[in-house]
């Protein structure tokens, strides 16, 4: 049981446990709020108003969909040494209807990026350029969606998120910023880096979902084959100044980065795996090189499926030889 706060007596709700491995051994972990047939009235973690609650994705329903499709969600904790599956990602009774809104816009404008075709990418008025370069990017529905998984992490009690959580006057300050979408520039920075599985394509990036602090007041979410990096500090001017387009600015274009999935820190390559050879042609990933070697007719090796290469990053995101003689 959890209970939910408000003005009465606290609400309580019932937390599903997954049978999980540590080892070889069975175990049982917290997972996700039971759905209840009468949802519970308490207090809106946002708003701080009492509100009957909606159950909320912790991480947005979109984000679990490739994962899905390969046979469930795969979790771990404990630094990998506890492995479960579930049938969809962690959600929890948290915000009230006019929050969960207010964050579940942000978080689909946040899937039209992620999944990158240019036709995906018109729905939201964003156009792509060679670099690659993305336009007219809605700077306050990115950090409204990126921020407020951070702010529905901290409340989190199912695994693996449930060893994330901020002091109190961050998760404060979280919370005014996303409900007054302000977000200032000199203290706020968001990179990304679009994953592409070239070397092993059996391995999807958009089936991949991590969440984890990096160091103090700098966040990376894995999600939709993106890295989402957000930095969250005045020491952070540095590269303010030198990152150019990459750091996410509101009216100016954003670069995005285009990177092997191997090349993830969460993948140990060493180097008979991934010879130098093919670490020169990745570093190499202009016109030609690396892109190169994919069957425009293949699926994307970003993973998206039921798209052919030539019909989605090969359509901005890469430059292969032969899509640079067709545009000339």
């Amino acid at each position: 049981m959890r209970s939910i706060a408000g003005s009465g007596s606290a609400s309580k709700v019932r937390q599903l446990e997954v049978r999980a491995l540590d080892g070889k051994n069975p175990v049982f972990v917290q997972s996700s709020d039971r759905r209840e047939e009468v949802p519970p009235v308490g207090q809106c973690r946002l708003c701080l108003n009492e509100r009957t609650l909606c159950l909320s994705h912790i991480v947005p329903k979109w984000a679990f969909h490739w994962m899905k499709k390969e046979g469930g969600v795969l979790g771990t904790s404990e630094n990998g040494r506890i492995t479960f599956r579930e049938q969809d990602g962690s959600k929890h009774y948290m915000l009230c209807s006019d929050c969960e809104h207010h964050l579940g816009e942000a978080e689909d404008y946040l899937a039209h990026l992620a999944r990158g075709r240019r036709v995906d990418l018109s729905k939201v008025r964003v156009s792509i350029r060679p670099g690659p370069t993305l336009h007219n990017v809605n700077f306050e529905l990115v950090m409204r969606g990126l921020l407020g998984i951070l702010f529905k992490l901290n409340f989190a009690t199912a695994v693996p998120y449930d060893r994330i959580s901020f002091d109190r006057r961050f998760v404060d300050r979280l919370r005014q910023r996303i409900q007054n979408d302000d977000y200032p520039t000199h203290s706020l920075f968001v990179v990304a880096t679009k994953w592409i599985s070239v070397y092993e394509p059996e391995i999807n990036p958009k089936s991949m979902v991590v969440a984890e602090p990096l160091q103090r007041r700098r966040f990376d979410l894995l999600m939709g084959g993106w890295s989402w990096t957000l930095l969250m500090s005045s020491s952070t001017r540095v590269l303010n100044e030198d990152a150019g387009g990459l750091v996410l600015r509101r009216d100016e274009p954003w670069q995005v980065l285009v990177g092997e999935t191997l090349r993830h820190r969460r993948f140990e390559i060493v180097e008979d795996v991934l010879s130098r050879a093919f670490e020169d042609r990745l570093d190499g990933a202009g016109v030609g090189g690396i892109w190169d070697t994919i069957d425009p007719d293949s699926d994307c090796p970003c993973g998206l499926g039921r798209a052919a290469y030539r019909a989605c990053c090969a359509e901005g995101w890469t430059t292969p030889a032969w899509r640079a003689a067709q545009d000339n």
